[in-house]
């Protein structure tokens, strides 16, 4: 508050009204308690460490950032809480709002819009859906040409499948309803060999597949397949026991002679594929191929669908 002059013994009228100004303007430079006007800020409150209590019903619009501990509140759109806040039970949190690293967030509940690809997103910078795995277990034929052998994979009881040239092995994919509409999904082979001496030449991975909705909407498409085909070149760019995973994508928008479309998939559809050792590499000290898993890898909303069936985001 600007000061104010100290006056003589005698009135002086005009000091009388310059201290009358400085009072009025420092009552118009305070907020007001029953809510008069003028009640707004024009700068930053620097609270030096201390609380702002019995807030309840409070609404924070238009860009506000918080530190420290935020309590019961509505945090509104384009509101930034920053790191080492923490944000307890019974504040919502609306859409919009930009929490940061380092947050600590309590909550009973977490409720995401129903809508298809709202979700949980990793990358503060660069915000995207992150990637889960759909696993198939191998399931070798049960009898005739063409199946994997068990055999001793490592050491003298360790066993696991190997595969020779034309051996196939059947997978059924099923779509979770944490699938990102929209986004493409890839088919990773995970493999290795225990040959101690030498390997070399091109490992040929061909899969068929096909795919349909659930829920009666649709059949099985016509199989299509790609390869996936990686050069051993050497013993000492593919040891023994190296564990490798080698991929493709397996969909794209509008789909492909060899490809999935992208624009079909959803939750609960199935993907049929067979994956058949088109080639082998060469060993040199008597090894195997082994196929220890396959999958598919998604991009996943982090969370479940409303529905649990179509239409799932209703």
């Amino acid at each position: 508050m600007a000061k104010i002059d100290s006056l003589s013994d005698s009135v002086d009228a005009t000091a009388v009204a310059e201290n009358n100004d400085k009072i009025t303007a420092a009552f118009q430079n305070t907020l007001s308690l029953d809510g008069s006007s003028p009640n707004t800020v024009g700068t930053n409150i620097d609270m030096n460490g201390n609380l702002i209590l019995n807030c309840a019903g409070v609404v924070l619009t238009d860009d506000p950032t918080f530190t420290g501990t935020v309590t019961g509140d509505d945090l509104a759109a384009e509101s930034t809480v920053t790191a080492g806040t923490t944000v307890t039970a019974g504040t919502t949190v609306t859409a919009g709002t930009t929490v940061t690293a380092g947050t600590d967030i309590y909550a009973d509940n977490v409720v995401l819009e129903k809508a298809s690809g709202n979700g949980i997103k990793v990358d503060r910078d660069s915000p995207t859906f992150g990637w889960h795995d759909i696993i198939g277990k191998v399931q070798p034929k049960a009898t005739g040409a063409g199946f994997p052998t068990r055999r001793v994979y490592n050491g003298g009881t360790l066993a696991d499948y190997a595969f020779g040239v034309n051996d196939v092995v059947d997978f059924v994919f099923h779509i979770p309803h944490d699938y990102v509409p929209g986004t493409d999904v890839y088919f990773h082979v995970h493999w290795s060999h225990n040959d101690p001496t030498s390997v070399s030449g091109n490992a040929v991975f061909t899969i068929y597949h096909t795919y349909s909705k659930g829920h009666n909407q649709a059949n099985f498409a016509a199989e299509k397949n790609f390869t996936i085909t990686y050069n051993t070149t050497d013993i000492s760019t593919t040891p023994q026991y190296r564990h490798r995973v080698d991929e493709t994508a397996m969909s794209t928008s509008g789909g492909s002679a060899s490809l999935l479309d992208t624009d079909d998939l959803e939750p609960d559809g199935l993907i049929v594929a067979t994956l058949k050792m088109t080639t082998l590499p060469t060993f040199g000290g008597g090894g195997y191929l082994f196929i220890h898993t396959c999958d598919v890898h998604y991009q996943s909303t982090g969370a479940p669908t409303k529905q649990k069936a179509p239409n799932f985001y209703v």
